[in-house]
């Protein structure tokens, strides 16, 4: 069974999807051809040792590659893959059928389901991935040698249309149970975190805060929490830039600033922005800089 949950969002709203782990390594990109997957000797494991195997919640690697790169979620948001995220907790196998929690293109929340087969002795399993795409099939494989996922797409001629392959950011107790999105974590991680001096629009002295990529928690500033916005897909214009909001409480959204998040030598400053509006054209300008964070990690 499948639930496409469908909802009004504006521009650069966030997906809530999954709670997050700190990434502690930085993946090396793969240069394996998309074609080189016919040669599977590896064989397959039970559902239960999958779980406790493989338990936890994946990220796309090209995704991780790129803002590792771009040090931007707005310039690593098109390696955001159709299936975006993976989370695989003990707790959803019942009755020999695991529940995969999910997400489409990190906007919507999607799951679908895996189970073992005993015509197939890959590494592989059975599943009810985009069941309403007719001309194509989704393989869902593992690799317990390098503990990686791949969700490979094939077409009726049996070729690879496309393939992406996923990496572990969570331990599985931070799998179940969860609202934020693995991308809320990740731009945290490489955009954000740690230590800076905060500056008013005035420049005054507000101290040092501290900024944890791991919950989103603020302390030493008048706002608690953050997160960088990384859904791409609302239905209003997309601004090549990173935008952050700053809430009192992760759940209060009364007075949150969204501001615009520029990033120079070790300084990043956060503008109020403000829309252009024509018979024709609508584009969006930087206002005034509310506040200036110098890195002092």
């Amino acid at each position: 069974m499948k639930m496409r949950m469908k909802a009004t969002r504006k521009s650069l709203s966030i997906a809530i999807v999954f709670p997050l782990l700190l990434y502690c390594c930085q993946p090396e990109t793969k240069t394996e051809s998309k074609e080189n997957i016919t040669d599977v000797t590896e064989k397959a494991i039970s559902l239960n040792d999958f779980v406790e195997t493989f338990g936890g919640v994946w990220a796309p690697e090209a995704y991780l590659n790129a803002i590792i790169k771009h040090k931007s979620v707005y310039l690593s948001h098109q390696d955001i893959p159709y299936i975006s995220e993976l989370k695989i907790h003990k707790n959803n196998l019942k009755n020999d059928t695991l529940n995969v929690p999910s997400g489409i293109k990190n906007h919507e929340r999607y799951d679908f389901k895996v189970w073992e087969t005993k015509q197939s002795d890959k590494p592989e399993y059975a599943n009810s991935l985009l069941e309403w795409e007719e001309e194509h099939e989704f393989i869902f494989r593992y690799n317990t040698a390098d503990t990686t996922i791949s969700i490979l797409e094939k077409n009726k001629n049996d070729s690879l249309v496309e393939r992406t392959d996923y990496i572990r950011i969570l331990n599985q107790k931070y799998a179940y149970n969860n609202k934020e999105s693995a991308y809320n974590y990740l731009g945290r991680k490489f955009i954000l975190n740690g230590k800076y001096q905060i500056l008013d629009a005035t420049k005054k002295d507000l101290g040092i805060a501290d900024f944890e990529a791991n919950t989103g928690e603020i302390s030493g500033f008048k706002y608690t929490y953050y997160i960088l916005t990384t859904d791409f897909i609302g239905g209003g214009p997309v601004y090549p830039s990173d935008y952050i909001l700053l809430r009192y409480a992760r759940d209060i959204y009364s007075d949150q600033q969204f501001l615009r998040l520029l990033h120079q030598n070790d300084t990043i400053y956060l503008y109020e922005t403000i829309g252009i509006f024509t018979d024709t054209y609508y584009n969006e300008a930087l206002k005034k800089i509310n506040f200036y964070l110098i890195d002092k990690n």
